[in-house]
């Protein structure tokens, strides 16, 4: 059993073999039988290469059709003569294919990056157009970076491919033909295209995202740099995304490879200018290396000038390698005066300026020195590698703006510091001449808000006080004298108001003239600390042998109009009422009266605690200017404690003196102010009023007469 079965094998073996042999040999005649071109046989889930088989005639006028080229007798084998095809010229091919298969196949024939194709198959059977620079509709491929051709070759028989192979630019016609099956090519074809589409993807969408940021910065604050640097990724994303005539035009892109390439071009030549005028303004070059400077601006220029030359040489002769080689060259002229620009900058110690070197170090270290590699040792993925390295050299530039931005914030924060203090210094010091009292009841917060004109009515008490025998006392000393004796007598005085609640609107020499904004009560209690306080500093200048002053203080309440007076070139804080000048009137009673403070009717009546303070009052006084009399009051508790003791004792027999006096009670009045300086001899007031009841008792009184006292005297 055994025996038999290897028996069978053996003689189906041999059987299989002469069956091979006899196909071959079949084959073998009828292809002897075609002319002397070349034949492939082909099988499906092969690669082949048609180059080495390729018959071509030249056309150098480029004038012939394909019935024209089939009758020459010119053919030859591509590889003797790949190197001497003229660059106008158009290239002719021709190849017979053998299909295996025994049913009619698809087929991809893929011929490089070439401009124009147009493929023929059985004596002009069937006609296809491709070619990188084709209109993508017109296209019988639409897929694939290269100009390929979708072919159904009949089978088991000979199929004679002619081909038309032209380009537009100063190159020859140099193609590389494969032939693999349809849907092995397609599906390593469309895995690489959107496998680059995801990539290309990211990285533009990060270019976008990233110039969208910094154009929103740039039409914030209006700062240059964020412009240039926008502008600078637009041109990176316009270069990639149309690039060159070779990358997927169906995906990215317009139908027209033309504009595809006009747009690559525009963004891959624009991209030195602004990374130029980006890399100037952001280590402001001109302040930092301004020789340097002078250089950059001549090769921004320079490329500008390049620019619209290849553009226009471009768009005239619709080739754009002249243009693209010229750009190359140029960028490696930039390279070189950059990477001696560097050290320079490395000299400087600028942070920025390290920003912009390792930013611009990935690129000119890592990309180029990537692409000159690349022609010699064969490197996978390098466009993506140069792709990683922009993507640094963006990140690194973006960290670099952020410092710059940060840097710029401190700086402007320092600055607004410091005009903040200042701003503090110079309310101050208009504070000195100008109170902030006096402003916020203006309305405003910082004299700097002021306007000529302002004005507001208030109802104040009006506050005057003024040094007794001035003129005298100023006679002994020297200016500088008087002004050391008004600093040290003021900086005591004014304090003692602004502690109280009022402000001093003016100094009037040995005067001031004080507005309290509340109530009358602050200003009679800073009268009489003011009072207390001179008796301590009269003691010291007893002490230093100087002789003791007297200051008299005058009040009133009423209405007051406050705002700023003057012109457009010299302003002033004042004041306009008649209550201004009550209060005047009233400072100068206490002379007359010889007392210490007195405060009008007005401010009386509306303190709120009369009780708190000790006063007597002093009768009626028709001042000059007024028509009607004012009821004037005494404030003494800012005399001396002695003194304040007898006014206190005798306040009941002088109250009912001065009654008595305006009643014309003369007899009475003149028993009660004896009564008086029985107890207080020197009491100036009592002694005022026996000098006038007395008068009155010898000349007897006149007809109309009140009791009032008429001052002609200010």
């Amino acid at each position: 059993m055994g025996e038999y079965v290897i028996r069978k094998t053996v003689f189906f073996f041999f059987l299989w073999i002469a069956s091979t042999a006899g196909r071959q040999w079949t084959v073998s005649q009828s292809l002897s039988s075609l002319d002397s071109l070349a034949i492939v046989s082909v099988s499906p889930h092969h690669v082949y290469s048609l180059n080495p088989h390729l018959q071509v005639l030249i056309d150098s006028s480029g004038s012939l059709d394909f019935s024209e080229a089939q009758d020459r007798h010119s053919w030859m084998t591509y590889g003797p003569v790949s190197n001497k095809i003229p660059s106008e010229a158009v290239l002719w091919g021709s190849i017979r294919l053998y299909s295996q298969a025994k049913d009619s196949t698809h087929w991809a024939l893929e011929l490089g990056y070439i401009d124009f194709v147009e493929v023929r198959i059985n004596d002009d059977t069937l006609s296809f157009k491709g070619g990188v620079r084709e209109q993508v509709h017109n296209r019988d491929v639409v897929i694939g970076r290269k100009a390929c051709i979708r072919l159904v070759i009949p089978p088991q028989q000979v199929s004679t491919l002619w081909i038309r192979l032209e380009e537009q630019g100063e190159h020859p016609p140099q193609p590389r033909i494969q032939l693999l099956e349809w849907q092995k090519w397609r599906n390593q074809t469309v895995l690489f295209e959107w496998r680059e589409l995801a990539f290309l993807s990211l990285f533009i969408g990060i270019m976008a995202i990233m110039f969208g940021y910094n154009l929103i910065i740039f039409l914030s604050i209006r700062e240059n740099t964020y412009l240039f640097y926008a502008l600078y990724l637009l041109s990176i994303i316009l270069t990639v995304y149309f690039e060159n005539p070779v990358r997927g035009f169906h995906i990215l892109g317009m139908d027209n490879p033309e504009l595809n390439i006009l747009i690559s071009f525009l963004g891959f030549s624009s991209t030195s200018v602004f990374y130029l005028l980006f890399g100037r303004n952001f280590i402001n070059t001109a302040e930092l290396t301004p020789r340097w400077d002078s250089w950059i601006l001549r090769l921004i220029g320079l490329r500008f000038i390049c620019l619209l030359f290849f553009a226009g040489y471009g768009l005239l002769t619709s080739n754009w390698q002249p243009g693209f080689l010229a750009m190359n060259v140029l960028i490696a002229v930039e390279a070189t005066f950059l990477l001696m620009y560097f050290v320079i900058l490395i000299q400087s110690k600028s942070v920025l300026a390290r920003y912009f070197m390792w930013g611009s170090g990935f690129v000119f270290l890592f990309g180029f020195v990537l692409v000159l590699v690349r022609k010699f040792i064969p490197i996978p993925n390098a466009f993506l590698l140069f792709f990683g390295s922009v993507v640094i050299e963006i990140l690194i530039f973006s960290l670099g703006l952020g410092y710059r931005m940060r840097k710029e914030q401190e700086e402007r924060l320092e600055a607004q510091q410091f005009l903040n203090q200042e701003l503090t210094k110079t309310n101050k010091a208009f504070g000195r001449f100008v109170p902030h009292e006096f402003i916020r009841s203006l309305g405003h917060a910082s004299v700097l808000d002021v306007a000529l004109g302002d004005q507001v009515e208030k109802e104040v008490t009006i506050f005057f006080s003024d040094i007794r025998s001035y003129t005298s006392l100023s006679e002994q000393m020297n200016p500088k004298e008087n002004f050391d004796f008004l600093n040290s007598f003021l900086g005591r005085m004014g304090p003692i108001i602004k502690d109280r609640g009022g402000f001093v609107n003016q100094y009037l020499g040995d005067g001031i003239m004080a507005i309290f904004m509340d109530i009358p009560d602050d200003a009679l209690h800073a009268g009489i600390e003011m009072q207390l306080a001179l008796q301590a500093y009269n003691q010291e200048r007893i002490k230093k042998r100087r002789l003791p002053i007297q200051i008299g203080i005058g009040l009133h309440n009423g209405p007051l109009m406050m705002g700023v007076i003057g012109d457009a070139r010299r302003m002033d804080a004042g004041v306009v009422a008649d209550s201004v000048n009550t209060g005047s009137r009233m400072e100068g009673l206490t002379k007359h009266f010889g007392v210490s403070i007195l405060i009008s009717e007005d401010v009386y009546q509306h303190l709120l605690s009369q009780e708190s303070f000790q006063i007597r009052y002093l009768g009626k006084v028709l001042v000059k200017g007024k028509r009607i009399p004012l009821k004037v009051y005494e404030c003494f508790d800012g005399d001396p404690q002695e003194i304040q003791l007898l006014k206190k004792k005798t306040l009941e027999a002088f109250t009912t003196g001065v009654e008595a006096y305006l009643n014309q009670e003369l007899i009475l009045a003149q028993e009660r102010f004896q009564q008086v300086l029985q107890e207080f001899p020197n009491d100036p007031v009592s002694g005022n009023y026996l000098l006038n009841i007395n008068q009155l008792l010898n000349r007897g009184i006149p007809t109309g007469w009140t009791g009032v006292e008429i001052m002609n005297a200010k």
